[in-house]
């Protein structure tokens, strides 16, 4: 209540209202946070005042792949963010947990991984070293990957590590919901059988609610007509990413593209983890700026949005959609199968029904929704 006072003996109210409590923001303790300027450009602290990672709205634990040539899983910012296989034995030649592929544990050390892993998801607010943009993500490693082959069948992985995640309802498998890759091959378009296919495994990632992201060269060059792989491989599941420095500006040695470059990102003098639990000050380029988008993937995941995971959550449900008049005759009654992922929706052809009110349900074995519709001739 506000109060302005006319005379001594009289008060003339010019508004009301509840006196909320100020919050802070979520700024996590981390020693070198202060530093972290591509946290700020992107603005995660306001992020984080809604969500700070982990899980979906319905406790499903969010897992990020990271394709690399190596990782240090000792690190004590990232060490129990990795996500181990524990149904396989290491290096005794035998598929123990039966998903199609033996000894899937194995990684070996690099500081390139980590750092990318360490933007992703370091351990956060823990007064240790730097923060991630996810403080509690989970990070599959994929590592040991130089050529198109290891491309492709680690997305093979993924791919097969999310679908039978899918179909056994989450007792096996990953909920992989994002891929990150910090490389490339430049001047080079997507015409040969081996990169097509490369290209290719984004829309079948995304077709099992898999995102991905994608690093474009570190040269200023335009990728549209210089060629660059992944960026020109043309799937709407595949996020192209260039670098941009501190005043939101496009580094020199970038890629950009009208056409395939869809955004730029911090990359610059980023500071993450290095091997032997240190810290990279200078790690950057496309390298650096990819993974702020994987990571923002992961935590876009989690935010306690029903609507979101109804979204992005692939649905190979078949549903009846029956339109019928107000005497109960039937107009148009079809079955139908939405799209597994993004927006449901499906475009119904009606014959000429006359003008009045109508009702359309939508249902299968589980649910049935009604709506009333009107139809002006």
């Amino acid at each position: 209540l506000i109060l302005a006072p006319l005379s001594p003996s009289l008060l003339l109210i010019e508004g009301w209202g509840y006196n909320m409590k100020t919050q802070k923001r979520a700024t996590p303790d981390d020693q070198y946070y202060d530093m972290q300027w591509g946290l700020e450009l992107i603005e995660a602290s306001a992020a984080w005042d809604v969500t700070t990672g982990g899980s979906d709205i319905n406790g499903k634990e969010i897992v990020i792949a990271v394709l690399d040539d190596g990782f240090d899983l000792n690190h004590p910012e990232i060490a129990d963010r990795i996500l181990y296989n524990t149904d396989e034995i290491p290096d005794d030649g035998i598929d123990n947990d039966n998903n199609g592929y033996i000894d899937d544990s194995h990684l070996f050390s690099d500081n390139h991984g980590i750092a990318v892993s360490g933007i992703i998801g370091a351990k956060t607010d823990n007064a240790l070293g730097v923060s991630g943009i996810n403080w509690n993500v989970k990070i599959l490693p994929i590592s040991g990957i130089g050529s198109v082959s290891d491309v492709i069948a680690s997305y093979q992985y993924v791919l097969d590590m999310r679908r039978l995640y899918n179909e056994s309802n989450g007792t096996e498998g990953a909920y992989i919901v994002a891929t990150n890759y910090s490389a490339g091959i430049d001047n080079t378009f997507p015409t040969s059988g081996p990169l097509m296919t490369w290209c290719d495994m984004y829309d079948a990632l995304g077709a099992q609610g898999i995102l991905s992201a994608g690093a474009t060269t570190n040269a200023n060059k335009d990728v549209d007509i210089k060629g660059d792989i992944p960026t020109t491989c043309q799937s709407h599941y595949l996020i192209s990413v260039t670098n941009i420095d501190i005043l939101d500006n496009k580094v020199t040695n970038a890629g950009y593209g009208v056409l395939n470059i869809d955004l730029g990102s911090p990359g610059r003098g980023t500071l993450s983890l290095d091997v032997n639990a240190g810290y990279d000050q200078n790690f950057g380029g496309t390298s650096a700026a990819t993974p702020h988008v994987t990571g923002t993937i992961g935590l876009l995941y989690s935010a306690p949005c029903k609507s979101i995971i109804n979204y992005i959550t692939p649905n190979e449900n078949t549903y009846s959609l029956l339109i019928s008049d107000t005497a109960g005759r039937t107009i148009n009654h079809i079955e139908f199968t939405p799209p597994s992922a993004g927006r449901k929706q499906i475009k119904v052809n009606l014959p000429d029904a006359p003008t009045g009110i109508y009702f359309i349900s939508i249902y299968n074995d589980n649910e049935i929704k009604t709506e009333k519709l009107f139809i002006n001739r």
